[in-house]
């Protein structure tokens, strides 16, 4: 996988390769091949976007919803 991330011209490894081996490796830390921490992990990653997106609509979006469905 290391071979993979060489993106520089020279081969060198970039800070992306970096930033992308650093996250394999805290990834890897944390759910260390045991598949109920993996799916404990990804279950958290599925919640984490629908409390962050999560609230309450505006006025105009409930104008809108009621237009478009009475």
């Amino acid at each position: 996988m290391l071979n993979l991330l060489k993106l520089g011209v020279r081969g060198e490894l970039t800070d992306l390769a970096l930033s992308m081996l650093n996250l394999r490796s805290t990834f890897s830390m944390y759910c260390s091949c045991d598949m109920c921490n993996f799916f404990e992990a990804l279950s958290l990653v599925i919640r984490i976007p629908r409390i962050c997106f999560a609230g309450p609509k505006s006025f105009i979006e409930n104008d809108l919803l009621n237009s478009f469905f009475s």
